[in-house]
């Protein structure tokens, strides 16, 4: 009994040691652990800074298509989901009454033009005879109807309304010789104008008050027609007056501007792609009548589509025209595409006091099945480095001021410190551009403790420990 009883005691005291044992053991090693830095490498590779944003797929082109006109449809051409080449026709209306117009518009313009040319062209030899001759008829028919006896006066008149005739014409030959000249109305040949005018105009009322004192209705009335044929002769010889020529071209250029006029509603009683794009929707039937401007099809170019995004101001400012981006779709979450950024506003757009800059992003060709409307989450690439040392983020510690940054480098059991100079960094990693670091090195990203070292090379200095790593 006492030998069991021993061995109990024993038994006790041996598991009691242990246990203690046990417990120093895990308390060492927890202690261990918790003072242990947290380490990484120093890499070699390539880095890349990126700015994030988000946005929805687009159409580089699209377009609602009209009729410019009204009218019944009579053919279409195309389906919801074709693929059209710019110019190609897609639907037609009806375009017999407008054909019509272009027809009369076209002998209209001809006949006005046909006017203008008569115009401008001098009197032919047939023109120039028949005149004479209506002249010399009204002449003799007048000479034969004064061969009754008449008052003296009459004659008198004549022959005075006959020289003053003779005199305006010479004046006004005389006139139109130096009506180039700016002094015109200062020189001679406008007072004798002006002189011979009126003697013409006197002389006329003369005889008119003398044949108003006859009674012989025939002399009169041969009298008017030689006046008449006077007039057309004169004005055959003059040629036309600017205010005619003036006239008829105005009535060219209206018969031309009504001839467009018709070819375009002509020309646009035709639907045509007006560039390469996919057939997005039809909305007319053969047979309709339509009226003028309304949407008979939707088109777009999905051959070429965009990405339409944001970006704020502190962001836009890192990127610019012709940067990679990288896109993934909600809808495609996993492939990855690429594009470039292909426009910047120039001027942002205020929203609820935040400032952003749209910017349009051009997808490379893809086989994916992408569709306008989806939304797109975009990496862009705005800086990169290739075959560079780098570091994480949390390894850069800065010591203060505009004392540059350090990391710390296990050497041999101990925390060394170690002033580096960064370059770009991203969201993870910094690259190293001037240290005494090598691919490989260990470095510390983070710990409980922190030891000052002398860093090898400087001499007589030691840096602070600093724990603030690089704000990112």
């Amino acid at each position: 009994m006492q030998k069991r009883t021993i061995w109990i005691i024993v038994l006790v005291v041996a598991l009691v040691v242990a246990a203690i044992f046990g417990v120093n053991r895990w308390n060492a090693a927890r202690k261990a652990s918790a003072t242990a830095p947290q380490t990484s490498t120093v890499q070699r590779g390539d880095l890349q800074a990126i700015v994030g944003t988000s946005g929805t797929v687009r159409a580089a082109q699209s377009m609602d298509l009209t009729f410019g006109v009204a009218g019944t449809v009579v053919e279409i051409l195309v389906a919801e989901g074709d693929k059209v080449k710019a110019g190609q026709p897609l639907a037609r209306l009806d375009t017999t009454a407008l054909e019509a117009q272009v027809a009369s518009a076209e002998l209209s313009l001809r006949l006005a033009e046909k006017n203008l040319e008569d115009l401008k062209s001098p009197p032919t030899e047939l023109e120039i005879a028949q005149a004479e001759a209506a002249l010399a008829s009204a002449k003799s028919a007048y000479e034969t109807a004064k061969a009754k006896p008449v008052e003296w006066q009459i004659a008198q008149a004549e022959a005075a309304l006959e020289k003053a005739r003779k005199t305006l014409q010479e004046a006004q030959a005389a006139y139109d010789a130096v009506s180039w000249r700016p002094n015109i109305a200062m020189l001679p040949q406008a007072t004798q104008l002006q002189q011979a005018t009126e003697a013409y105009q006197a002389a006329l009322d003369t005889y008119r008050i003398a044949m108003a004192s006859v009674s012989d209705a025939p002399i009169k009335s041969a009298y008017a027609q030689l006046l008449q044929a006077q007039q057309a002769y004169d004005k055959l010889m003059a040629g036309p007056t600017e205010e005619e020529l003036l006239s008829a071209q105005n009535q060219v250029t209206q018969a031309k501007l009504a001839l467009d006029t018709a070819r375009k509603n002509l020309e646009s009683a035709n639907l045509k792609a007006p560039f390469d794009a996919t057939i997005t929707a039809v909305n007319i039937i053969t047979g309709q009548t339509v009226a003028a401007n309304t949407v008979a099809m939707s088109i777009a170019d999905l051959d070429h589509l965009q990405i339409q995004a944001n970006l704020p101001e502190v962001d836009a400012v890192q990127v610019k025209v012709g940067q990679r981006a990288e896109i993934i779709l909600d809808a495609l979450s996993t492939q990855t595409m690429s594009g470039q950024v292909s426009k910047i506003a120039l001027i942002g757009t205020v929203t609820q006091g935040v400032v952003n800059y749209p910017i349009t992003i051009s997808l490379d060709p893809t086989d994916l099945p992408v569709k306008p409307g989806m939304t797109a989450s975009v990496s862009i690439i705005v800086d990169e480095r290739t075959n560079v040392l780098m570091v994480p983020n949390r390894a850069v510690r800065s010591q203060g001021g505009n004392r540059g940054y350090y990391v710390e480098v296990m050497v041999e059991g101990q925390i060394v410190q170690v002033p580096v100079t960064i370059g770009l960094s991203n969201g993870s990693m910094t690259e190293i551009t001037s240290s005494g670091l090598r691919e490989g090195d260990t470095v510390v990203v983070s710990s409980t403790t922190t030891t000052s070292s002398r860093i090898p090379g400087i001499g007589g200095g030691f840096l602070s420990p600093m724990a603030d790593p690089v704000g990112r």
